[in-house]
């Protein structure tokens, strides 16, 4: 498996449920376009919202409600898929959004119900 065919796989799955995927990040915008660019990943991602063009950033619940917002979505119907479990999943959780971690290494296994945890973006369902 290369090193985007994960992310690429799932970006191609949401797309094909009907959904719109967007980066979300506390890193500088022009940074993290081209780092999307330079993955392969730019033309599978419909929005990119960066902390930089933000009031706050993530873990903020003002953060996550500023993006949702911007996309013109409420909480509910947002889901975060992230791995960080503070800065993502309970940002998320905290501002009504829903939330998966991604916790490829296994470093979060006694999370219980708190939060869903996946190790591979392959495991994403909609």
């Amino acid at each position: 498996m290369g090193p985007c065919s994960g992310p690429s796989s799932a970006l191609q799955r949401a797309h094909a449920a009907g959904l719109t995927v967007v980066a979300f990040t506390n890193g500088d915008e022009e940074q993290q376009r081209a780092k999307l660019a330079r993955t392969g990943l730019a033309d599978a991602v419909d929005h990119l919202i960066a902390s930089s063009t933000l009031s706050v950033g993530k873990p903020d619940p003002r953060a996550f409600a500023e993006a949702i917002d911007l996309l013109g979505v409420a909480p509910a119907e947002a889901l975060m898929v992230g791995d960080s479990l503070e800065i993502d999943a309970r940002g998320a959780l905290a501002a009504g959004l829903d939330a998966v971690l991604l916790d490829r290494n296994g470093a979060h296994p006694d999370l219980g119900a708190e939060v869903p945890r996946i190790r591979s973006l392959d495991e994403l369902r909609w």
